[in-house]
C-alpha cells in the first residue's frame, strides 16, 4: 500500500509521500491515551443535569450575542 502510493507520486499521480513512524503499530487504546483518553476513569452522573446543561447554554448563547453587537 505504501509503496504503491509511493510509486503513483513518483508518476505524479498523488501530491504526498507516505511512510511508517513511530506510531504506525499502535494499538487503539495507545492512540486514545495520547488525546487524554484513560478507559480505567469512569464518570458517573448524579440527579438531572438538564440545569446545569441549559444554563451553560444560556451563558454560550448570551455571550455569542455580544460578540456580535460588537
Amino acid at each position: 500500500m505504501i509503496n504503491e502510493h509511493n510509486q503513483r507520486y513518483s508518476k505524479g499521480l498523488e501530491t504526498y509521500t507516505v511512510d511508517l513512524n513511530e506510531m504506525s503499530d499502535w494499538t487503539e487504546e495507545e492512540k486514545g491515551r495520547l488525546h487524554g483518553y484513560h478507559p480505567n476513569l469512569t464518570a458517573k452522573a448524579e440527579g438531572n443535569l438538564s440545569k446545569i446543561i441549559g444554563k451553560n447554554y444560556r451563558i454560550l448563547y448570551q455571550s455569542l450575542l455580544i460578540t456580535e453587537r460588537k
